[in-house]
C-alpha cells in the first residue's frame, strides 16, 4: 500500500522527543499497520500518527542506533538524503563521533 504524505498529515511532535531515522520509519510502519487495520471510515492519517506519537517510547539504545546512523551518514554520497543535523557535519566530526560511539555497539 502507498500512501502519500503532505505537511498537513504530520502532527507536531510531543516536545523534548528527538527521533532518529530507524525510529521514524518504525512510527510510520506502525501508523500505516493501523491505517490499513482500521474498517472504513478511516481516521485521518494525521490522527493516526498522532496517536502513535503519544505512545512512542525513545529507544533505550539511542547510542547504538546514533552509531549506526552515523555509519550511514559516512557511506551516504548524496547529501540531500541527508537529515539537516548531518548534512554540515565535516569528516573529522563524523570520525570522531563514530569512534565515541563505537564501544556501544
Amino acid at each position: 500500500m502507498t500512501i502519500s504524505l503532505n505537511d498537513d498529515d504530520i502532527p507536531p511532535l510531543p516536545e523534548g522527543i528527538v527521533l532518529g531515522g530507524n525510529e521514524i520509519e518504525g512510527i510510520l510502519v506502525r501508523a500505516l499497520r493501523t491505517y490499513e487495520l482500521i474498517p472504513e471510515p478511516r481516521p485521518a492519517l494525521r490522527e493516526i500518527l498522532g496517536r502513535v506519537f503519544i505512545e512512542i517510547r525513545p529507544n533505550a539504545h539511542t547510542r547504538k542506533l546514533e552509531y549506526m546512523d552515523l555509519v550511514a551518514v559516512r557511506e551516504c554520497t548524496d547529501s540531500r538524503f541527508l537529515p539537516p543535523r548531518y548534512r554540515d557535519l565535516n569528516p573529522e566530526d563524523l570520525e570522531r563521533r563514530i569512534e565515541e560511539t563505537r564501544r556501544f555497539v
